[in-house]
């Protein structure tokens, strides 16, 4: 027997005890003062000196594996395996690249454009899909911009037909949407519940002042009360909602603004709020503007701690891969038909795969690049305790985000968080 590579040993807040957690199973096992020396001895005495109730815990969750078990090769089976799945198809449409806003960081505002999904870039979505439908379990939608309400009619078109066919083939169909909020309103939100849209996210960077100097119409009018306004009808709907609020070092002093505003209209809690980091994306913004992923990620940490009194949405669980970009059943649809591994591609031919008008192109460089992308040939990552938790990070690294998780910088206090949650 060996130990595994991915254990980590966290001395609890009240010094009486250990914390085992291992980042390849996402195991969490509580060890005494004394277990935990055994266990640090027995790395020298051989695993079979352990107390053997002691030894069959760890075994069982991974902390300790047979000698000829490679975790490596485990872990890029898991993420193969992942990667050329058939089974779940999981599209992002926009059915437009207009926008309403001109956010000043978004990583579209270069490339936004008047664009809007015509009936034959729809017909051949639904085709598209239909060609794959027997061989699903599952689809999944997130409807994108742009601003997807802008265009809501192709939205309902492609839904009616989509859930119509899953439901005669008995595949699981669900749906959300990314939007802005503004154009919220009863009308459309009365839509969204005939295309089964029950999850959406919007966006909110501070008090009215604040979010109006970031986030504004176009031609520079105020958002902050429409959404708002539109917000609080949520409570009518079943529809949730994720508020995000996207900081960087010029509003982070605004966050409770928000959650404060939020906690007025959400009697029920279908709205919940989290953090977002503005990031430097395509040379969208300033470095200096943006909080380093650490930094970050001592603030999310903070943030969740003090709004929320169960933080297990935080539990470090293992990935397959790093974004489902990876993966070969996964695509961006633009409103013109390009076809796209990541949304943040859309309008840059450049890193197009296809399009749904016409074909996809497997060995398309782009598209290669995210499916025999592999963090376990890395030098770094290989040898990384984190590298079940983050796979190598995102593919844009090089374009102003970090490759390391979040959680790299916050595991000890997350780990005890939660465990104090559920056992002290």
């Amino acid at each position: 027997m060996k130990e595994s590579n991915y254990n980590f040993f966290i001395e609890k807040k009240n010094k009486n005890g250990i914390i085992a957690y291992n980042s390849f199973t996402s195991a969490m096992v509580e060890m005494t003062m004394e277990e935990f020396v055994e266990f640090e001895q027995a790395k020298i005495n051989g695993y079979n000196s352990l107390k053997q109730d002691v030894f069959e815990v760890l075994k069982k969750n991974g902390f300790i594996i047979e000698e000829d078990y490679n975790e490596i090769e485990a872990i890029e089976c898991g993420m193969l395996k992942a990667k050329y799945s058939n089974d779940n198809l999981i599209l992002t449409i926009a059915s437009t690249e207009d926008c309403n806003f001109r956010c000043i960081y978004c990583y579209e505002k270069d490339s936004i454009n008047s664009k809007y999904m015509d009936l034959q870039t729809a017909d051949n979505i639904i085709l598209f899909i239909k060609n794959r439908i027997k061989h699903l379990d599952s689809l999944s939608i997130t409807w994108y911009g742009g601003e997807p309400l802008l265009n809501l009619e192709s939205i309902k078109y492609i839904s009616e037909n989509v859930i119509k066919m899953c439901f005669e083939n008995n595949v699981i169909y669900s749906a959300s949407m990314i939007t802005n909020g503004y154009l919220l309103n009863a009308k459309n939100l009365d839509t969204l519940i005939s295309c089964n849209i029950k999850l959406i996210q919007v966006t909110i960077d501070g008090d009215k002042e604040t979010h109006d100097q970031r986030r504004f119409l176009v031609g520079g009018g105020s958002t902050f009360d429409t959404i708002i306004r539109n917000l609080s009808l949520i409570e009518n709907y079943n529809i949730s909602v994720y508020l995000r609020i996207n900081v960087d070092k010029n509003n982070f002093h605004a966050v409770e603004d928000v959650t404060r505003a939020i906690s007025k209209i959400n009697r029920s809690k279908k709205i919940k709020c989290y953090l977002g980091k503005v990031s430097n994306s395509s040379g969208c913004y300033k470095d200096k503007e943006c909080f380093t992923i650490e930094d970050f990620s001592l603030k999310n940490f903070t943030f969740n701690i003090n709004h929320y009194t169960n933080i297990s949405h935080m539990y470090p669980n293992i990935k397959n891969v790093a974004c489902g970009g990876e993966c070969i059943n996964t695509y961006v649809i633009g409103s013109d038909g390009a076809v796209y591994k990541c949304w943040e591609d859309i309008g840059r031919s450049e890193y197009s795969v296809g399009n749904i008008n016409k074909d996809i192109y497997f060995y398309n460089k782009a598209n290669l690049s995210y499916l025999l992308n592999n963090p376990t040939n890395n030098s770094v990552c290989r040898v990384c305790r984190y590298l079940p938790l983050c796979m190598g990070g995102c593919l844009k690294r090089d374009k102003g985000y970090s490759a390391c998780a979040e959680i790299k910088y916050t595991i000890e206090a997350v780990i005890n968080e939660i465990f104090d949650y559920h056992f002290e």
